[in-house]
């Protein structure tokens, strides 16, 4: 058995600090090797190893963020704080895998992701760079999202500021859902079209 694979049996210890031991050994491993078992360091019923396990992630940075993506979606609460509290410390590099993952089915995990843009960036919307790179995608959203994910994103719209965003707010005002249509109106009458 190599150092790795001893280090894999020691995240599934009894003993916590042998589970955080082996966390922090991890980090000095090359970043492929450790992610994943890390990931799942984020899932242990015990505070400190996600915490360290947490840490560790944000010091491995951006291979890390698909994964922890993957955990906003989790059913336990304490997993998806631990997702979201290293994706805010890894930062920039999070921010684009987080706006395509804007568009998901549960709203925990849409409130989750856009307080998370929002504390690594409070401006995300308004940078030009990040937002206009994503009309076609919050079109899209416009047109097949369910509800909490459509007003979410015509609130996106509004701080964005491009050409194209009245064109997407009145094909909005065609949607279904009266809350939708309501909120593209104001956001319509906000930016004076």
């Amino acid at each position: 058995m190599d150092d790795l694979e001893k280090l894999l049996k020691r995240l599934k210890d009894r003993e916590s600090n042998v589970r955080e031991s082996a966390a922090g050994a991890l980090v000095e491993i090359g970043e492929a090797l450790k992610v994943e078992p890390l990931v799942q360091g984020l899932k242990d019923k015990d505070p400190d190893i996600r915490e360290s396990a947490a840490k560790a992630l944000c010091e491995i940075g951006e291979p890390a963020v698909e994964p922890l993506l993957r955990l906003l979606g989790d059913k336990d609460p304490d997993i998806r704080e631990s997702a979201a509290k290293a994706l805010c410390e890894i930062g920039e590099p999070a921010v684009e895998p987080l706006i395509l993952s804007l568009w998901d089915d549960e709203e925990d995990v849409l409130k989750t992701v856009s307080e998370i843009l929002d504390k690594i960036d409070i401006n995300w919307v308004s940078r030009k760079d990040t937002s206009k790179r994503y009309l076609r995608y919050f079109s899209e959203a416009l047109k097949q999202g369910n509800t909490p994910v459509k007003l979410y994103i015509i609130g996106v719209l509004e701080k964005i500021g491009d050409f194209s965003v009245p064109e997407m707010l009145a094909r909005a005002l065609e949607d279904r859902d009266r809350d939708v249509r309501l909120r593209a109106a104001k956001a319509l009458k906000r930016i004076k079209v």
